[in-house]
């Protein structure tokens, strides 16, 4: 049964609790002999101790349950309120976040659960929430909200529960009164955290000054598998130079000179070699999925099946080329791809998925006004010019990879076709739209700036 058929049910009882899901590291690593190890990366000094995927799952309920031989810790209060639904922004940005707040009743233990094996001997008695706080990194690991009934005989089954994924944004050390409050936001959440860029930063500089014409360049230091293992292959920029390169040796790679539109130029020692995140002809969401993997986001987020479709379907040709070597925030690049796609981007937290809809078409008002509507007088309208986009500007097509000014672009203007004076005596424009994307596709250029338009001018049939 799922959990709105047992919820319709008699003779069942309800039951709330939510998980952390905290990092532990390898103990055959990360030594418990150590006396500043509690098994948490936090605790720990050696990077390698830390696996990536050994989780240790805190469970709080505001009553006394058994569920299935689960650690569940039960505390005297569990709030669980104040949700709120992610604000969606088509077209634009991946819009404001789904968050939750959780308030639970911090409560005195013994640390039995929490240092186990070898770490037992560190146990020490105090505040739970204190203690958990200090040995953890808490923001942006994953928290799980589960709702369910468990049956007339009092089982529980984890498959009929409904779960609500979030990840930690923060907790409160507790309160004088000992409240402990925990907010909670959707993965997307995980693009701000650290403020993460692409590409990363690179390090190797060119050892020797270069002409236009070198197509071996020698790079210092030599930092282990900077640019890729012996063999590697993809695309450097230096300066106002793009160009192509296999990876030949320690300190050496074969390179391909003025790509991406850039023209060969002579270059110096101690010119930074930046790797470039780059894709030639590659599919939007191929683009989005690309960025959930360079992010903090699991990959479980993806909603591949749906995804697909689009990638098959109404997205087939966003296929978009772009050499990415100024690092640049994640979130950045995602709300340039759903400009680009006219895409609408939101996690459902109940599937653990990012759901990706390209261009809406609004064909479904909510309500179809009549003629009865206006005699009773049941609604009211008003123009108001300052919010409808009557006008959109578009830069794009630049051929030049490096290259950033207005006059390498292409540009036009739509205008729409009601275009209406308002009482201050001007129209509203959309503010300038100027993308990177976009090299010769004009007809998607044409449809960026016709969609801000028609959005406003079509009204739904």
């Amino acid at each position: 049964m799922s959990y709105n058929s047992i919820k319709r049910t008699s003779n069942r009882k309800s039951v709330q609790f939510i998980e952390l899901h905290l990092d532990i590291n390898n103990p055959a690593i990360d030594f418990s002999s150590d006396p500043s190890s509690y098994e948490t990366p936090k605790t720990t000094d050696d990077p390698n101790a830390f696996t990536g995927v050994d989780f240790r799952i805190y469970r709080y309920a505001d009553q006394q349950i058994e569920i299935n031989n689960m650690q569940i810790f039960s505390t005297s209060k569990l709030n669980v309120g104040n949700k709120t639904t992610p604000r969606i922004d088509p077209s634009v940005s991946i819009g404001d976040r789904s968050t939750l707040s959780v308030s639970i009743n911090d409560f005195i233990d013994l640390d039995g659960y929490t240092l186990q094996g070898g770490y037992a001997s560190k146990a020490v008695e105090g505040s739970h929430f204190a203690k958990l706080i200090a040995r953890n990194e808490l923001k942006g690991r994953r928290a799980i909200v589960v709702d369910a009934y468990l049956d007339e005989h009092g089982n529980y089954k984890d498959e009929d529960a409904k779960k609500s994924h979030y990840i930690i944004d923060s907790v409160s050390s507790p309160t004088l009164r000992g409240v402990v409050n925990i907010s909670l936001s959707d993965a997307l959440k995980l693009v701000n955290i650290d403020n993460k860029k692409v590409p990363e930063q690179n390090n190797g500089v060119l050892a020797f000054d270069i002409n236009n014409s070198v197509t071996t360049l020698t790079f210092t230091p030599s930092i282990t598998d900077e640019y890729g293992a012996i063999g590697s292959t993809g695309y450097i920029n230096i300066k106002e130079e793009v160009m192509s390169f296999t990876v030949a040796t320690a300190t050496t790679m074969t390179v391909v000179r003025g790509q991406g539109g850039t023209q060969p130029e002579s270059l110096s020692a101690g010119d930074t070699i930046q790797l470039c995140e780059w894709g030639i002809n590659k599919n939007i969401i191929d683009w989005f999925s690309r960025f959930v993997d360079l992010s903090d986001i699991p990959s479980t987020y993806k909603d591949t099946i749906n995804w697909d479709a689009l990638k098959n379907g109404g997205l087939s040709t966003y296929n978009l080329t772009r050499f990415i070597y100024k690092p640049t925030n994640i979130k950045a690049l995602m709300n340039e791809l759903i400009v680009v796609g006219g895409l609408t981007v939101f996690v459902d937290v109940e599937e653990e998925k990012i759901k990706i809809d390209d261009v809406p078409v609004f064909d479904n008002p909510v309500k179809s006004f009549t003629l009865d509507d206006y005699e009773k007088n049941t609604f009211q309208f008003k123009e108001n010019y300052k919010k409808q986009v009557t006008r959109q500007s578009i830069l794009w097509g630049n051929p030049d990879a490096t290259n950033t000014d207005d006059a390498n672009f292409k540009g036009f203007e739509v205008r729409s076709l009601i275009e209406a004076v308002d009482s201050n005596g001007y129209v509203n424009a959309g503010s300038e739209i100027k993308t990177d994307w976009l090299l010769n596709n004009d007809s998607i250029a044409a449809g960026i700036a016709n969609r801000n338009v028609q959005r406003y001018e079509v009204l739904p049939a």
